[in-house]
């Protein structure tokens, strides 16, 4: 009878181990949803998250599954600095059937700003037992919005249109992935004449915003004019003069960084509300005389007054030809105006670099030294303004479609893929209103 009984206890154990092994080798392979959002692959809205609680994951579950468990964590960590585990209930479910998603709200610190994080989705039963891993997603968690300081919100702008954007400009030292340039990169201004999401902001390619809308690179930006009483450590300024047309617009400043293997992305900020009242006329000094001091054009208006060898102290933000290769890759051999004439500027300075707009192609070339802008005064300026080169017929023809000067003010890029700061109003629609405004009033140099 004893011997019946202990039987019956070790078969009841057995089956119960067995049971519970059972369990947990279903659980070990509980098959993991399907990350739908952030993946590495997908367009720049899918591949992207910022700091804060406002990132979103989206998974598509399986089935008979209630819970989902999050881990997120550094590219390259071995620790999460968030994992929890959400029913159904707690996430917005979109679709149905094979079609269906779950999008989750998760939070994620501030020093992961400029950083690569991945992503780990399990599926989990109500005991919170959670089975294999889903294959982890990269994502970029993207820059977050430098303190605007002016021009205040809301605000509105002198007659002239004249205006300085400050900001913050932080100072984090990131290095992303094999050395990557620290954070942030450099600071993009967004002027819009609509609501942000009606353009797709913060996933649109700020480069690819069109006028009346104004998109510019600002680098680093530059130091603020002193203010009495005021501070400028880290404070950046920059001044434009806006185009004559728009009388409204929403701005602000994004920071941006260059991300391995997805380059060059800006974070999103808040829009601040300006007023632009429109002004009778355009001034040489305030809207063209800036763009034709600036170092997009000086670049090439001086270099053959200093004799193709070094940027001039007068031109300090601009970069030739100091930072040129030399021909040949030869130290020996330097610039002339000779090797120009045969056509070695245009090796590397290929028509791709220039803008499909404007019907007038000169080729790339500098021109004459006695075209230096450096030096001049306004009124001398507009002398030179006022004249023009073949093949342009007119001074307007010139200024509003010549590829080159379209180039100056509207695009920036040059040799290695990268784009420098562009020339006032930093639009090439915005720029060919200023010179038609500026044609009909008669070219004045006021």
């Amino acid at each position: 009878m004893k011997s019946s009984l202990a039987v019956v206890i070790v078969s009841g154990a057995l089956i119960a181990l067995i049971a519970g092994a059972s369990s947990a080798f279903a659980q070990a392979n509980l098959a993991p949803p399907t990350i739908v959002r952030p993946v590495w692959n997908g367009p720049p809205q899918f591949h992207s998250a910022w700091v804060g609680d406002f990132t979103q994951v989206v998974i598509r579950p399986v089935a008979n599954v209630s819970r989902f468990q999050l881990i997120l964590f550094r590219d390259g960590a071995g620790i999460a600095y968030s994992t929890r585990i959400f029913s159904q209930s707690e996430g917005a479910t979109e679709g149905t059937g094979t079609n269906r998603t779950i999008r989750f709200t998760v939070q994620i610190p501030s020093s992961e700003q400029g950083f690569i994080n991945r992503l780990v989705v399990k599926s989990c039963n109500n005991n919170n037992q959670c089975g294999n891993a889903a294959s982890s997603e990269r994502f970029i968690v993207l820059p977050t919005a430098p303190a605007l300081f002016g021009p205040a919100h809301p605000t509105t702008v002198a007659a002239n249109r004249v205006v300085t954007f400050s900001w913050q400009h932080n100072t984090l030292n990131l290095q992303l992935g094999g050395g990557q340039t620290s954070f942030p990169g450099d600071y993009q201004l967004t002027l819009i004449t609509r609501e942000p999401e009606d353009i797709g902001y913060p996933w649109v390619n700020p480069d690819a915003i069109q006028y009346p809308s104004i998109s510019a690179r600002l680098g680093t930006g530059s130091t603020c004019p002193v203010v009495p009483g005021q501070s400028n450590l880290n404070r950046r300024c920059h001044t434009m003069t806006l185009p004559p047309g728009v009388t409204a617009y929403k701005w602000t400043i994004a920071n941006c960084a260059i991300f391995p293997e997805k380059g060059r992305r800006c974070g999103p900020s808040a829009f601040r509300s300006l007023a632009a009242p429109q002004p009778f006329a355009v001034s040489f000094s305030a809207n063209l005389a800036p763009t034709l001091r600036h170092a997009r054009c000086v670049n090439c208006h001086a270099v053959r007054m200093d004799n193709y060898q070094q940027d001039s102290p007068s031109n300090p933000a601009g970069g030739l030809p100091s930072n040129h290769p030399h021909p040949e890759n030869n130290p020996n051999f330097t610039w002339t105006a000779a090797r120009e004439s045969s056509g070695q500027c245009a090796i590397c300075h290929t028509d791709n670099l220039l803008s499909s707009e404007g019907n007038i192609n000169p080729g790339w070339h500098t021109p004459a030294s006695t075209r230096d802008f450096r030096n001049k005064t306004n009124a001398d300026l507009c002398q030179l303004a006022r004249t023009f080169a073949p093949p342009a017929t007119s001074a307007q023809e010139h200024l509003s479609e010549d590829k080159l000067i379209l180039w100056a003010v509207g695009d920036g890029r040059v040799p290695d893929g990268t784009r420098r700061l562009t020339a006032p109003p930093h639009s090439i629609q915005g720029w060919k209103l200023i010179v038609a405004v500026w044609e009909n009033a008669g070219r004045p140099c006021n």
